[in-house]
């Protein structure tokens, strides 16, 4: 009995690592035909090809702190509030999202959800927690939760310019 119980775990667990591989494979895909059809004379990326979105979510939080920040080609979308009951919509900038595109295309979806975060003062209250999270399509990844202000170096350019658009919207 532990033995059939084993085989199925065992089947079990490999079938959703093979999902997981295709589903990081089908937004590889989906980027690199969005990125190869790009309008080079225009820099237009078209990211909504065959109905996939791309949405950047970037959230911070202590006790009694939280900021709610998601970009997407089209809109800015910006909480203080947890619940998320009252949410501001902002436009994005073309050359804001172009720029923000390419720093997603550098990400590595593979090694993405494994990062390792460079401090840990988030689990003494020194610091808020930045989490930082990729919708492609209907596919979600999210990187470990890491100190505000201090993210890991492969995705520290991709944090710091989601905060710049938001701090550059808000402004205006």
């Amino acid at each position: 009995m532990k033995f059939l119980f084993s085989l199925l775990a065992i089947i079990m667990l490999s079938e959703s690592c093979n999902s997981t591989k295709e589903t990081i494979s089908d937004a590889r895909e989906v980027i690199s035909a969005s990125k190869s059809e790009k309008d080079t004379t225009k820099e237009k990326s078209d990211i909504d090809k065959d109905g996939y979105k791309i949405t950047v979510t970037y959230q911070i939080s202590t006790r009694g702190f939280y900021e709610y920040t998601s970009v997407s080609e089209s809109e800015i979308l910006f909480s203080k509030d947890r619940g998320l009951q009252k949410i501001d919509n902002y436009s994005c900038k073309k050359k804001d999202w172009i720029v923000l595109y390419k720093l997603i295309e550098a990400v590595d979806l593979e090694t993405f959800q494994k990062l390792k975060p460079p401090s840990n003062k988030r689990s003494t209250d020194a610091v808020p927690i930045g989490n930082l999270a990729l919708q492609i399509g209907d596919v979600y990844y999210m990187a470990p939760e890491f100190d505000h202000g201090n993210p890991p170096k492969e995705i520290e350019a991709l944090v710091n310019k989601v905060l710049s658009i938001k701090e550059n919207t808000i402004k205006q």
